[in-house]
């Protein structure tokens, strides 16, 4: 313990110091003078601690810095279904991305749930492994909630009443506004590169986070090369213009008709195809900065 841990190390050292000096403790009259009485009192002790350790480690569900990756890796599968629901076109319903929306919100939360958990100052004997990095972890879990808040506002700008509504011209009109967006010739591009972002991010901080030994972990992550321009959400420019010709082309409306038109701003189809853009060039952004943690953290 002494040794082991920074956090523990000098209780360890004040137990052996003050536990040892039965062993030199004169016995008392009538006992043997060869100290066996005492010396089995010591193994017994010992052998009672080796017995606690061997039980507990069977019936404990694991170490924190384990079930926060295990969290973490659900996380990730989720955040990957919903975006990829999202560009298939599966909004709601089963697999949609409201669903998906759901399940990651509730494995962020178990994640939120651990961090305080993984810090390694909590261990008394950490053992061979390195200290668990619970900085990126934190940092994940607050980059992750900055990417829910992106994904809720998504849902908000191609769902009318945030996909609650069961009024049909409503989503009649939530079905043109992604027909818009998913004929423009920018969209594969789009998807592409936010699909292969959250893979690559969340692929990287992963491997830093379970890697456990002083072993460089060039072998673990991905290509630096090919994440070094992944700030930005690639298609991003020309889908904008895209989009702009696509819409400009149904303005040829009459006056009269712009003049009966109730709609507030953020029922307008440019003003959501606008928010839902952003929501994705955004999740992009929080993705490359944590990568950028992550990269920081990694032993090379």
């Amino acid at each position: 313990m002494f040794y082991a841990s920074s956090n523990w190390g000098t209780i360890g050292l004040n137990i052996s110091a003050f536990g040892c000096f039965i062993m030199l403790a004169k016995c008392s009259a009538g006992e043997d003078d060869d100290y066996s009485a005492e010396y089995k009192q010591i193994a017994q002790i010992v052998c009672a601690i080796m017995i606690k350790m061997f039980v507990a480690s069977l019936m404990s569900p694991g170490e924190p810095r384990d079930i926060a990756c295990e969290r973490l890796r659900e996380a990730h599968e989720y955040l990957h279904l919903a975006y990829r629901s999202f560009f298939d076109g599966h909004v709601q319903g089963i697999m949609g991305l409201k669903e998906g929306h759901d399940k990651f919100k509730d494995a962020l939360i178990a994640c939120e749930e651990i961090a305080p958990k993984t810090d390694p100052n909590l261990e008394m004997v950490p053992g061979a492994r390195m200290p668990f990095k619970n900085a990126l972890f934190s940092v994940t879990v607050r980059q992750l909630r900055l990417i829910l808040s992106d994904m809720n506002m998504l849902i908000m700008a191609i769902c009318s009443d945030h996909g609650a509504s069961e009024d049909t011209s409503k989503r009649a009109v939530d079905a043109q506004i992604f027909q818009t967006m998913r004929k423009q010739a920018s969209w594969e591009v789009m998807k592409d590169d936010c699909l292969m972002t959250i893979e690559m991010t969340m692929g990287l901080v992963r491997a830093v986070l379970e890697h456990s030994s002083e072993e460089p972990m060039q072998a673990d992550i991905q290509d630096i090369s090919q994440v070094t321009n992944m700030s930005k959400l690639d298609g991003l420019e020309e889908f904008y213009k895209q989009i702009s010709e696509a819409l400009c082309s149904r303005m040829n409306v009459a006056d009269e008709e712009i003049n009966k038109d109730t709609r507030v701003i953020s029922e307008l189809q440019r003003t959501r195809v606008t928010v839902a853009v952003n929501a994705l060039a955004l999740s992009v952004a929080h993705l490359a900065e944590l990568a950028t943690e992550a990269f920081e953290r990694a032993i090379y």
